[in-house]
């Protein structure tokens, strides 16, 4: 600038970032979701990947909880730069992690080839009394809640499930919401509502039967539980195949990277009764879901293994 024969100037450096990864907090309580933002990724896939890491530890072995690049962990389109505000720092059966030092990391197309590691944040302990998803999953709708079915035909019975632990010593109104999304990201279902859950675990399951119309393809079910100014969500995919209602399936192995701990169910549920109100929100063609069934279930118990999230 030069102002009566006088120049006065500045400076500064900065420096294009590529393959840049952020977690947007530097502290949080365990069991809370983290936004994460990323840009200029270098040769970006729909598969590309973020998983939550303790820091100093390996790659291929030790993620805590991940998605993809959409946001989901059913992979949609590549995003070179983007953001996600829903990664979990829960386990996959809802459990918060441990407190400690942790990173994210982003990994390319359903690979453990590096992209890039965020800056680190620390997971302190989870607050008391905190409710938690412990799982979600799908099956055909019949009275024995506790097994997991992923392959359906176009008509079939499906419910729609979720596991949820109410730690507060009460019986709490928490929002609730099913949605339903097929391969397009077309809306298949979907319900909200206030419900009330006891203190303890219980299931909540939401059965309406797919579309007779339903395409071929992969769906994504997302249950989602707001307390306490907090949002938890956990999705799960399955598949509906060509054929009729009721035909045998092909069962399908679970999407890499996303290998899951088994778990041993601790009990059965019984038939649930069915709440009074909760009127279903506005729904798609050939679909009326009703409310919410509700099962409290025992002490221990635990989502089919190997189901309760992807």
């Amino acid at each position: 600038m030069t102002y009566s024969g006088q120049t006065s100037s500045q400076s500064t450096t900065f420096t294009v970032c590529t393959n840049c990864l952020i977690a947007q907090s530097s502290s949080l309580s365990a069991g809370s979701l983290l936004t994460a933002t990323w840009s200029n990724v270098n040769s970006a896939s729909s598969h590309d990947w973020i998983g939550v890491f303790q820091q100093g530890e390996t790659n291929s072995t030790h993620y805590r909880s991940w998605l993809y690049v959409d946001c989901s962990t059913s992979a949609g389109g590549s995003i070179p730069n983007g953001g996600c505000g829903n990664i979990s720092t829960s386990d996959y059966n809802g459990t918060p992690l441990p407190a400690g030092n942790y990173e994210l990391r982003l990994f390319a197309n359903d690979t453990y080839t590096l992209l890039a590691t965020s800056n680190g944040f620390t997971l302190t302990g989870p607050a008391t009394g905190n409710v938690t998803i412990n799982g979600v999953w799908t099956n055909d709708d019949g009275n024995n809640w506790a097994t997991a079915k992923t392959v359906f035909h176009p008509g079939d019975a499906i419910r729609y499930l979720g596991a949820i632990n109410n730690a507060t010593g009460s019986t709490i109104t928490a929002h609730f919401t099913w949605d339903i999304l097929g391969p397009s990201g077309e809306s298949i279902a979907n319900w909200n509502g206030d419900l009330q859950t006891g203190s303890g675990s219980a299931w909540w399951g939401l059965d309406p039967a797919l579309p007779s119309t339903a395409p071929v393809g992969r769906y994504t079910f997302t249950w989602s539980v707001a307390y306490g100014g907090q949002t938890l969500s956990q999705s799960v995919a399955f598949v509906v195949q060509s054929g009729a209602a009721g035909a045998a399936v092909q069962q399908p192995s679970p999407v890499q990277p996303a290998s899951r701990p088994s778990s041993t169910l601790g009990a059965q549920v019984q038939t649930p009764p069915n709440p009074a109100g909760n009127a279903p929100a506005a729904s798609p063609p050939n679909i009326q879901p009703t409310s919410p069934d509700y099962s409290p279930v025992g002490s221990g118990a635990q989502p089919p293994g190997g189901w309760s999230s992807e």
